[in-house]
């Protein structure tokens, strides 16, 4: 689903809105944890394969932040786990753009 889909402009983004201002009536929580399963519904309608690597990545993000938390403060392990957390964030953007890149050069006749 693109942003500028019919399916994204008429089906997906109205219903998200109103669901989400119904719930902000009478519970916050309700209407954030409503929008997180919008998002991850709006990546996996495109491609499964991407709600899965978001939900890892979610997960292990959840992971570090937690032991970055439960860490003292200003120590040398918190900085470590937050050089560590980036670095994966960043190695996975690069992993899927040389992935998307790489079965191009064939047919760009590179």
């Amino acid at each position: 689903m693109l942003f500028n889909s019919d399916v994204f402009f008429f089906g997906f983004l109205p219903v998200t809105v109103l669901v989400y201002f119904g719930w902000m009536r009478w519970r916050y929580q309700a209407a954030m944890v409503w929008m997180a399963i919008a998002s991850l519904f709006f990546y996996g309608y495109w491609n499964p394969l991407y709600l899965l690597l978001l939900l890892g990545s979610i997960g292990l993000n959840y992971g570090i932040g937690k032991a970055i938390a439960a860490s003292p403060i200003r120590g040398d392990w918190a900085k470590f786990l937050l050089i560590v957390g980036i670095s994966i964030n960043l190695a996975l953007i690069w992993l899927l753009q040389i992935c998307r890149i790489i079965p191009e050069f064939p047919q760009s006749g590179l």
